[in-house]
C-alpha cells in the first residue's frame, strides 16, 4: 500500500500545486487521478515518482513495494529518437540489469498485442505519436514492475488502439498482480479499467469514487426553465449530486433506491419535470464533484 499524507507542493515561484492531500492505493489496485487541466495531476504522479519532493506532508510505501520495483510513463516519450525500438529496449533493460534474452519475450509479446512487430528495427523517431506511446509503455513493462504510473494515459492513441491499451493493462494488472496509477481526461474509456478513481481540483482533493459504488446510482435529466431548475436545486437538491448539463437541463446522481423518492419530488414541482433516466458515469461524477 502506498499512502499520501496531507502532501503539499509550493514551487519555487510560489505555485502551489498540491494542496493537503491525503489518500492511499491499495495493492493491485487500478486507481485513477482525475482533473482538469493545471489541478495538480502530472505534480502528484512525478511525486509519487521521486522525481519531486514535497513541500509538506510524506508518502509512505508499506508492503514491499520499492521504486526500483516502479516504472512510468510519463508526457516526454522516455525513449532515444535516433536508437531502433529494439536497442531502446536493450538499453533500458541493462539499466535494470537485465540481459535482453530474458526480457525479450515480454517486449515481443506487447508489440504483437498492438501490431507493432514490423516496426522492431524502426528508429524511435521515425515512428508516429501513437506508436511512440505504445513503445514507451512497453519500456515501461519490460520488467515486469510491481506499480506502474502512467500520466495521461491514451494520449495520442487513435481510438482503436486507446480501447486496446485498456484491454491490454486489465489483463496485465490481473496477470501480473500490480498496481497501476493513472491519470486521464477520457473518463468514459478509462471508466472500464479503473478500481477506483480520485478527483483533483485546483490541486485538492475532492473525492474518490469506487467503481461498484457508481454502479448502484442513477443520472436523471431534468428539463424547465434556467431559473426554475436553479431555484429547485437550491431547495431540493441539498446534499445531492447535480449539475447543469445543458441550459436547460440539470443532470442529478441518485442512488437507484432513492430514484423514485427524487421522481416524487419533481412530480410535486410542476415547473420541472423529468426527461429520462440513464446509468451514472464517471464522467457525470466528476462533472458533479467539479463544478
Amino acid at each position: 500500500m502506498i499512502e499520501l499524507e496531507q502532501v503539499t507542493k509550493v514551487y519555487d515561484n510560489g505555485t502551489k500545486a498540491l494542496d493537503c492531500c491525503s489518500f492511499s492505493i491499495g495493492d493491485n489496485e487500478c486507481l485513477a487521478i482525475l482533473g482538469h487541466n493545471g489541478s495538480g495531476k502530472t505534480t502528484l504522479l512525478r511525486l509519487m515518482l521521486g522525481l519531486l519532493d514535497p513541500t509538506s506532508g510524506r508518502i509512505v510505501r508499506s508492503g514491499g513495494v520499492m521504486r526500483s520495483e516502479t516504472a512510468a510513463v510519463m508526457d516526454g516519450d522516455g525513449c532515444f529518437g535516433e536508437m531502433t525500438v529494439r536497442d531502446n529496449m536493450k538499453f533500458f533493460a541493462s539499466l535494470y540489469g537485465y540481459s535482453y534474452s530474458k526480457v525479450k519475450n515480454v517486449f515481443l509479446q506487447t508489440l504483437e498485442f498492438f501490431n507493432l512487430t514490423d516496426k522492431i528495427n524502426t528508429r524511435f523517431h521515425a515512428l508516429s505519436t501513437g506508436q511512440k506511446r505504445i513503445i514507451s509503455l512497453s519500456r515501461a513493462v519490460l520488467t515486469e514492475p510491481k506499480f506502474l504510473i502512467i500520466d495521461e494515459l491514451i494520449t495520442g492513441l487513435d481510438p482503436e488502439n486507446q480501447y486496446k491499451l485498456i484491454d491490454f493493462l486489465r489483463d496485465y494488472q490481473r496477470r501480473k498482480q500490480c498496481t497501476v496509477l493513472f491519470s486521464s481526461h477520457d473518463l468514459l474509456k478509462v471508466q472500464k479499467l479503473v478500481d477506483r478513481a480520485v478527483f483533483l481540483s485546483a490541486g485538492k482533493v475532492i473525492t474518490s469514487m469506487n467503481m461498484a459504488e457508481m454502479g448502484s446510482y442513477r443520472k436523471i435529466t431534468l428539463s424547465g426553465s434556467e431559473s426554475d431548475l436553479d431555484q429547485f436545486a437550491s431547495s431540493q437538491l441539498t446534499g445531492q449530486h447535480f449539475f447543469k448539463s445543458a441550459k436547460n437541463q440539470l443532470s442529478v446522481l441518485v442512488n437507484q433506491d432513492k430514484a423514485s423518492h427524487l421522481g416524487a419530488v419533481v412530480s410535486a414541482y410542476p415547473v420541472v419535470f423529468s426527461t429520462f433516466e440513464d446509468p451514472a458515469t464517471l464522467e457525470d461524477f466528476f462533472l458533479a464533484y467539479t463544478r
